[in-house]
């Protein structure tokens, strides 16, 4: 498997001169962001072998992302939501469903909300927010590693960088592996371990919406759902952007409380939904082009 860290220059900006790993904040509402390095990685056409017990995965297909971007520490916050429905520019989300709200993820976003936010972040800081590509999400989440899984130890190591659910969970599915004591529930961003770059709960916690529509033409001739990687997904590290009725549906990625260890130990376990629905389990967060 290829993985290699590109040693590109930062552009001009808010970081300037800043190295991959640097973090920083454009505004007092802003959530708080960390710079990863450029690079590349094979990203499996098949992600999901393991989820589904074969021991071979797939094929897989070189992704460069030639320029280093920044990409939020932790998912967007209740509080930093709140700045913006404050400001008018994004709905108020009033059902924390009791889970509490200030420093833990927003939920209940769709996707059109989580772009109406990135859109009002951009013009308060200045600077171009928005949200990550799928191949961005993924070079991000792995944080370094040159690995099928997003930590090592199986699900039990997971259960230090993950709120999944766990023993206490309460649910059939559960991962009884391990217990974080989290419940049936979200927990404040940061409480687990970060991974390699910095970031926070990019397996767990919420399921994060991505930029790209979801395009998988086997899904489209069954009518029956898979999780094949689209093989006209851009190698760029840019969004597959389709036709509008592919665009109705977005992809998600990362797992969340409510899930077991298999949709959030992969970093290439894919999902998706329409783009105006929203759930007690779906959050996102945000990139920022450094250039």
């Amino acid at each position: 498997m290829r993985f290699a860290v590109a040693g590109a220059a930062l552009a001009a900006c808010a970081s300037a001169g800043a190295p991959p790993g640097s973090e920083f904040r454009d505004c007092a509402d802003c959530p708080l962001m960390t710079v990863v390095p450029a690079g590349a990685f094979d990203r499996a056409d098949d992600p999901n072998p393991w989820i589904r017990g074969d021991a071979a995965r797939g094929p897989t297909r070189l992704v460069v992302l030639a320029r280093p971007y920044a990409i939020g520490v932790f998912e967007v916050t209740f509080a930093e939501w709140d700045a913006c429905a404050a400001a008018n520019a994004c709905r108020a989300i009033e059902n924390d469903e009791g889970f509490g709200r200030g420093a833990r993820p927003v939920i209940h976003v769709a996707w059109d909300d989580a772009a109406a936010y990135a859109a009002w972040l951009s013009g308060v800081a200045g600077a171009p927010y928005r949200l990550p590509t799928e191949a961005e999400w993924e070079w991000a989440a792995r944080g370094g590693r040159d690995a099928e899984f997003l930590h090592d130890g199986g699900p039990e190591g997971l259960c230090a960088y993950a709120n999944i659910a766990d023993a206490t969970a309460g649910l059939d599915w559960a991962t009884d592996a391990c217990s974080d004591s989290s419940g049936a529930a979200t927990l404040p961003v940061g409480s687990a371990s970060p991974n390699g770059y910095g970031l926070y709960d990019v397996a767990g916690n919420v399921w994060e919406w991505v930029a790209d529509c979801w395009h998988d033409p086997e899904w489209e001739a069954r009518g029956s759902w898979s999780s094949a990687y689209p093989a006209a997904a851009p190698t760029d590290g840019t969004a597959f952007i389709g036709a509008e009725e592919q665009c109705a549906s977005r992809v998600m990625r990362g797992g969340s409380w409510n899930n077991g260890a298999a949709h959030a130990f992969s970093p290439q376990f894919r999902n998706f939904d329409h783009r105006r629905r929203d759930y007690p389990n779906l959050g996102f967060r945000v990139v920022r082009d450094l250039d």
